[in-house]
């Protein structure tokens, strides 16, 4: 029995080696240690909210087909654009609630529109449309020498749910819980 029992706490020990060396070492104060500290908190800062809306709204122009997934109709842009964010519980997370107008519609489709049969045409649904829903967006720290953060990057902008009128919809639960 002993010997299961010591065995049982070597595994336990391997399992944790690694977090408990980091631990050990990060506690003894080397200069390297402080520094390794330093960079791993450093990539766990989340900007603050007015540095993420300005990089959110800089980042929207360039996500291609948001605006379509969002609104529902042909368009390539958002205009008159309201975020409110959120920071996420998640590091380097915010969860940004939007809300916006459809821009011109896209080229191919107002083509289309305009040869099919009589009705609103494209950009005429695009100025009623009014879109809104919910995106995840994560961040990505620049690092520099000793740990210090020298800015923020957008790593990554989903669409969790959109709740435009005569278009919703939720993205499924990435809920691990099995019970």
């Amino acid at each position: 029995m002993e010997n299961f029992a010591s065995g049982r706490l070597a595994a336990v020990q391997i399992e944790r080696g690694p977090a408990w060396l980091l631990f050990v070492l990060l506690l003894s104060g080397c200069d390297r240690c402080t520094e390794a500290k330093d960079r791993i908190t450093g990539e766990l800062k989340s900007p603050d909210e007015a540095e993420a809306e300005r990089l959110v709204r800089e980042r929207l122009p360039r996500e291609k087909g948001l605006a379509q997934k969002l609104c529902g109709v042909p368009t390539d842009s958002l205009t008159d654009v309201v975020l409110k964010l959120k920071k996420s519980v998640v590091p380097n997370t915010f969860h940004a609630e939007i809300s916006a107008k459809p821009g011109p519609p896209a080229a191919s489709s107002a083509a289309v529109t305009s040869s099919a049969e009589p009705g609103p045409s494209a950009s005429d649904v695009a100025k009623m449309v009014a879109c809104a829903g919910m995106l995840s967006v994560l961040f990505d720290a620049e690092v520099g020498e000793g740990g210090a953060v020298k800015g923020h990057t957008i790593s990554s902008v989903r669409l969790d749910e959109v709740t435009t009128p005569g278009h919703e919809w939720k993205r499924a639960s990435e809920s691990s819980d099995w019970d």
